[in-house]
């Protein structure tokens, strides 16, 4: 049995938008349903295309799968994702309002056919490019112009691309675990230029002993996106350093390399921390 389909309202995943205004083709076999969409809308995105399978149709619990290809604004994806049961951007402190940047996304879902199916059961799978992403964490943090990817499924998310913290262009790497018992769920890998205006934004004010752009490499581990500590590996040698109390001083350009070890507390502020200089002039 062949049909074409227009106008079709589907649900995925219970409690989401559904999807409306599905046009596409389908085939029914004695035991297998098949489906081609052209077309469509969850909410304000576009849903450009997408394919569904449904097999052994005699099989109580047969595992059907969703695809779809969506485009819109980052917003309206984080609003779909942060409704229940799914709460991805709340569980991480963002509100969507505070997010920006343009999606194209591929979504899947494994769906066995049962009445009353909790979404742990449901497989979730998406592929996102995300351009001018931009993100608020915290009280102060903004996140903007990134041009990043997400992969998430429903263990793990993992986010690579590159983005701006105040003047500071940086490479991140983020994965998230969602399931794990350990205190530490967030690792993030930093890489780029830490720039004055990027410090501040950070709330780490240590303009009287340090000023100037450094290259730095950064491992982060933290909560829920609640940053906890901080291990930073820092170029100092385009920086001018100065402590008077201990009579040290570092011109720019003369070598020198960092460590640091931060602690974060509440709302991403930095608490406490070490920091162990050493070049040709200075120990």
């Amino acid at each position: 049995l062949t049909f074409a389909m227009k106008d079709i309202e589907g649900n995925y995943v219970s409690g989401l938008t559904h999807a409306t205004g599905v046009s596409g083709d389908a085939i029914m076999t004695g035991d297998t349903f098949k489906a081609s969409f052209s077309g469509g809308h969850i909410g304000a995105l576009n849903v450009t295309g997408g394919p569904a399978l449904i097999p052994t149709l005699h099989l109580v619990g047969t595992v059907g799968e969703f695809g779809a290809h969506i485009e819109g604004a980052m917003t309206d994806v984080m609003t779909l994702i942060d409704m229940k049961p799914l709460n991805y951007p709340t569980k991480f402190g963002i509100d969507p309002k505070q997010t920006g940047g343009a999606a194209s996304a591929d979504l899947m879902f494994k769906v066995p056919m049962l009445a009353n199916l909790p979404v742990d059961d449901v497989g979730i799978s998406v592929h996102a490019a995300v351009k001018t992403f931009a993100v608020t964490l915290g009280a102060r943090t903004r996140i903007t112009n990134g041009d990043v990817v997400f992969d998430i499924d429903n263990d793990h998310l993992h986010q690579v691309g590159a983005v701006n913290l105040a003047d500071a262009r940086l490479n991140v790497d983020w994965t998230e675990d969602f399931k794990t018992q350990n205190a530490i769920t967030t690792r993030l890998a930093v890489k780029g230029t830490m720039t004055e205006a990027g410090r501040h934004m950070l709330n780490i004010n240590l303009d009287r002993y340090f000023r100037g752009a450094v290259p730095i490499t950064a491992d982060i581990t933290g909560h829920r996106g609640s940053l906890t500590r901080a291990d930073v590996a820092v170029d100092f040698t385009p920086a001018k350093l100065s402590v008077p109390i201990v009579n040290l001083e570092k011109s720019p350009g003369q070598a020198a390399t960092g460590h640091i070890l931060a602690n974060f507390g509440p709302g991403n502020t930095l608490t406490d921390g070490n920091i162990h200089i050493g070049g040709p002039v200075l120990n």
